[in-house]
């Protein structure tokens, strides 16, 4: 078993096995989350196998398993799967014991976070740090469909509480793939900046993964009427 493979596994089974606890009843949710990890994890893919194609990034065969989908180990795929599904769990989780009091942020300064997203991206691109660009678009389209679409996650406390573990999370599993090395980046497509041995861009591209994948929950369940 690879070691890529076992981190997935670790993230994965705390979650799963306290989602059915009988006060939270995370697992509940089942249907909704599947589709909601299946639909954002099917693109942030389709971004990996072109990222992975271009050269922006590649996996160090020592410490991931043979089997290939499209130039993606298994352990790669998993991970669009896994990490998702216990960040949700973390979010309704915060929620839960915050009683569903959730306090509303007063103020999101949501067109100068999508204005600096665009320009940078658009500058970054224009360098060659594709990497660095689409991980702040896909932020900014984030937030550009969290107001459009009334979904209104950046303005509440619980959200912004998920992000900063999911950012303690980052440090602690992709510290560990970026210091075996499991990923080796190529670094003509990034800033260069590196918080322990992590890209700050691999940051943004976590933030954005999560925050679509919690906004196509909430889509689904006001459908539901949960």
């Amino acid at each position: 078993m690879s070691e890529y493979l076992i981190m997935d596994l670790i993230i994965f089974s705390g979650p799963f096995l306290a989602s059915f606890d009988s006060n939270l009843r995370f697992i509940r949710y089942w249907r909704i989350a599947l589709v909601s990890i299946t639909l954002i994890g099917a693109v942030y893919i389709a971004w990996d196998i072109w990222a992975t194609s271009r050269g922006h990034w590649q996996f160090n065969p020592e410490y991931v398993a043979s089997f290939r989908f499209f130039g993606l180990p298994i352990e790669e795929i998993l991970f669009f799967m896994v990490v998702p599904y216990a960040g949700l769990f973390i979010w309704k989780t915060i929620q839960f014991y915050r009683k569903d009091k959730d306090d509303h942020l007063p103020f999101v300064p949501l067109r100068s976070s999508v204005l600096l997203a665009g320009v940078g991206g658009a500058m970054w691109i224009g360098k060659g740090y594709e990497y660095t660009a689409l991980a702040a678009w896909s932020g900014a389209l984030f937030f550009a469909a969290d107001h459009f679409l009334k979904t209104h996650l950046t303005n509440t406390v619980t959200y912004w509480l998920t992000q900063c573990m999911m950012v303690l999370a980052t440090l602690v599993f992709n510290g560990f793939l970026t210091a075996r090395p499991v990923v080796l980046y190529g670094e003509a497509f990034q800033l260069g900046l590196r918080i322990y041995t992590i890209p700050v861009e691999d940051f943004l591209y976590g933030f954005g993964l999560m925050s679509w994948v919690m906004l196509v929950f909430v889509v689904l369940t006001k459908d539901k009427g949960k």
